[in-house]
């Protein structure tokens, strides 16, 4: 029973971070041209000034409140940061207006929203892995390549959903809930990463930081038809203790 209080109380809290936002009202027109641009349009876009960081990732914020959720494919959600973060590199673009120079050495995600597995570590959140008694354990650190990303200016929007314990060829836990397929909601998305594959396909996120011990971020992306690579064994920088390759 106290198990199950504190789960919720953890669903609890994310919805509650929400209620006091005031959303940015964006155009359909534009908000179409923003959910189904690559992320090289995306970053054109932003050095030309014809969309602002704050307008990205308010409208797959938005997106994921409506279908993210929906499909149960978020767990730790940072939008009151992502869009504080937002308006500090508009900002900051902002400054740099017409020298190209300066553009480049703000990072070539910079103003971009990006999303990674619930198992890996992000500084200041529990990785809970589907685990209640994980879920008051907050991270001190960024692991290397989520600081890899906020260093060239990616803004990180939220951790997806995962299996119970990260092992898994489903995504189902007692805290965040049953991931289920973008394309059949009768169906899953895949173990471990699939939930970032789900984000991806259902465009709340341009692209995911995911995992793959034994096929969980090739699975997922199968199964939602997105694109997911998997660098080859020990070629990458492997996770306190766990010795397999991030994607």
């Amino acid at each position: 029973h106290q198990a199950y209080i504190r789960a919720q109380e953890a669903v609890d809290h994310r919805d509650h971070a929400i209620s006091n936002i005031n959303f940015l009202e964006i155009r359909p027109q534009k908000e179409a041209q923003i959910i189904n641009a690559s992320i090289d349009e995306l970053c054109r876009l932003l050095d030309s000034h014809e969309i602002t960081s704050v307008e990205i990732v308010t409208t797959f914020l938005k997106r994921t409140l409506k279908h993210g959720r929906d499909h149960e494919l978020t767990s730790i959600e940072l939008f009151r940061e992502a869009l504080d973060k937002a308006q500090l590199c508009d900002d900051q673009r902002g400054r740099c207006r017409g020298d190209r120079a300066k553009l480049r050495r703000l990072g070539r995600f910079h103003g971009l929203p990006f999303a990674v597995s619930d198992v890996i570590n992000v500084r200041g959140t529990p990785s809970s892995c589907g685990l209640i008694r994980l879920l008051d354990g907050h991270k001190e650190l960024d692991h290397p390549y989520v600081a890899a990303l906020k260093g060239e200016g990616a803004i990180l929007l939220m951790k997806a959903n995962c299996p119970q314990y990260i092992y898994g060829t489903e995504s189902n836990n007692n805290i965040w809930g049953k991931a289920r397929n973008p394309w059949n909601k009768k169906k899953t998305v895949g173990g471990v990463s699939g939930p970032d594959a789900g984000l991806v396909a259902l465009r709340c996120i341009p692209f995911s930081l995911g995992v793959d011990f034994e096929g969980e971020l090739r699975i997922g992306s199968a199964w939602c038809g997105v694109y997911g690579f998997k660098p080859t064994t020990r070629r990458t920088i492997t996770d306190w203790g766990i010795d397999k390759p991030f994607s």
